[in-house]
């Protein structure tokens, strides 16, 4: 099929950019008109410039879920190798996927980086509310942030229920809200009684000071974590 930006692919798909001699030089995935949208970032000096001339823009795969999309991508960068990593003839900057995995960063980059989080005090507590925020967003945004599909099936079953589906926070609950935040104050987590409670806990349990997870045990939480999206991914698609 012939696609361009005005009868873009449907679902998420994956592209690659030629060369004038029909050789690949960044392989990207996206949705909706994402292959033919401007990537060079011209005041950072960095990112691939897109071809004018659509006949170069190849889409390979389309119709997919989203981590479909990041599979075959990492595949295609795999495949046709990283130039800033002399390992093939691409300008992508890393491996590709649901993440920056194999982002090489240089020593001007580090620096700056290091001299940014010394200036808003967040070099050593990276865990600042605007840090968890950032973090909040970025899950939203992947869609890792929700619960098991057959959750969200119950919560949109019980709002439908309870008429709340789409309908606004009263007044009365916002002010709730405010006045529990205001008591709790920002920096607040939990009661002393809680943290005892868990302490208690974890002393029963062995589990409390020096306790590490078994080996694997964080490879397997994020594997859950990347089928549960996936399997939401899906749920949603067909609810649509």
């Amino acid at each position: 099929m012939i696609f361009t930006k005005n009868t873009p692919p449907t679902g998420f798909y994956v592209y690659l950019y030629l060369r004038d001699n029909g050789t690949p030089y960044y392989c990207g995935k996206g949705k909706g008109i994402r292959a033919w949208e401007e990537h060079r970032d011209i005041k950072n000096n960095r990112g691939v410039w897109t071809p004018k001339d659509d006949s170069r823009i190849i889409i390979t795969d389309w119709d997919l879920l989203e981590i479909g999309s990041f599979i075959l991508e990492r595949k295609l960068i795999r495949w046709y190798g990283r130039k800033d990593i002399g390992a093939g003839i691409l300008y992508n900057k890393t491996d590709g996927g649901d993440g920056t995995a194999g982002l090489v960063h240089s020593d001007s980059h580090k620096a700056k980086s290091k001299a940014t989080k010394i200036k808003n005090g967040t070099l050593n507590n990276p865990h600042k509310p605007e840090a968890r925020q950032k973090a909040m967003a970025t899950m939203k945004e992947r869609g890792t942030h929700q619960s098991f599909p057959t959750t969200i099936a119950k919560q949109l079953e019980t709002k439908k229920k309870n008429g709340t589906l789409n309908k606004p926070k009263s007044k009365e609950s916002i002010e709730k809200m405010k006045a529990t935040t205001a008591l709790k104050g920002d920096g607040w987590r939990n009661t002393p009684e809680a943290v005892a409670k868990t302490k208690q806990t974890k002393l029963i349990n062995g589990t409390g000071s020096g306790w590490k997870n078994p080996p694997g045990t964080g490879e397997k939480g994020w594997a859950t974590r990347r089928k549960n999206a996936a399997l939401r991914a899906a749920f949603l698609s067909q609810s649509a």
